[in-house]
């Protein structure tokens, strides 16, 4: 089958693992898309991950889907736009056309509504802002985040060096406020805290330390969550909306798998705590790591989801 996959092409990006998985399943991708070897919030030489659309476009926030198509080498059976602030326009006769919202907390309600319009699936990747949107009647199906792992995965040889482990481009009040007081709390090695740090670099990373932390951005479930139960850490997140429904639609508890927080000072006492109960805290890490596989939550897994809606076997 030919999927064709648009996006904005950064070295780092959702669309990238939505390739990568189709690619494992068998199928043939067209990436189609502006390109760039930079990350927009990192200085960082991250150009070695960069990677080239087969028809790319010039950088803007939007193309017609016609114009896309009639630069494609063969034509698609399948549009999936992994849409983070780039859209195809338009519709395209014969063709399927699929819209994933990666940043509904980062656009607005009528952004999506725009790139919505034309598509014959709609997912969102953050179920609670999909909520008002289904009450206009947007037929909005939940696509949650996952790992790929090749790119994050436990390993048991790794040496921990630090205990918690935030790789971020965006420092937010919150978190420059969580990183300083995890350093007084637990030390000049209490926390590793960087941006432009990818894949196998990142990996590497995450598994010398023992806590990944999260803190959503407006109350949207980060990638890392996903990551961070890959990696084998003690996930330590914030109370995000969608965490209700994980434990409602895959048994993801709170206190099982991971650890929650509401505050700052909450957060300092979860990773204390984690230092002071080593059998507990792992207990925790293997529970949340066993839950992840056995729930398949890989992008491949994501991936089938959307073939089997489109009735692909």
């Amino acid at each position: 089958m030919n999927i064709a996959v648009s996006q904005y092409f950064y070295p780092c990006s959702v669309g990238k693992l939505f390739i990568r998985a189709f690619r494992r399943l068998g199928h043939n991708v067209i990436g189609i898309g502006p390109y760039t070897d930079k990350l927009p919030w990192t200085e960082k030489d991250v150009s070695k991950y960069a990677e080239h659309p087969d028809v790319e476009l010039e950088w803007k926030p939007q193309h017609h889907i016609g114009e896309a198509l009639a630069r494609c080498s063969v034509k698609p059976n399948l549009i999936v736009q992994v849409d983070a602030g780039f859209r195809l326009a338009g519709k395209a006769e014969g063709i399927t056309n699929i819209v994933i919202a990666t940043d509904p907390h980062a656009f607005p309600e009528s952004y999506y509504q725009e790139s919505f319009k034309n598509a014959d699936l709609q997912y969102m990747m953050q179920d609670w802002y999909a909520k008002s949107l289904r009450e206009v009647g947007y037929p909005i199906r939940w696509l949650p985040y996952a790992f790929d792992p090749e790119y994050h995965f436990w390993n048991p040889n790794s040496p921990k060096d630090h205990i918690v482990t935030l790789i971020t481009g965006l420092m937010y009040g919150g978190r420059i406020k969580a990183k300083q007081q995890l350093e007084v709390a637990l030390g000049m090695n209490g926390i590793f805290c960087d941006n432009g740090i990818l894949f196998d670099e990142g990996c590497e990373i995450y598994n010398r330390g023992r806590i990944a932390l999260n803190w959503s951005s407006r109350q949207d479930l980060p990638m890392r969550f996903w990551e961070g139960l890959a990696y084998r850490n003690v996930v330590l997140t914030d109370r995000a909306h969608d965490l209700a429904l994980l434990e409602q639609s895959f048994g993801i508890r709170e206190g099982t798998h991971y650890l929650g927080f509401d505050t700052v000072e909450e957060l300092v006492e979860k990773a204390r705590w984690v230092m002071d109960n080593p059998e507990q805290a792992e207990a925790i890490a293997t529970a949340g790591y066993a839950k992840v596989w056995a729930g398949n939550h890989t992008y491949t897994a994501r991936a089938e989801q959307i073939l089997r809606d489109v009735g692909v076997r």
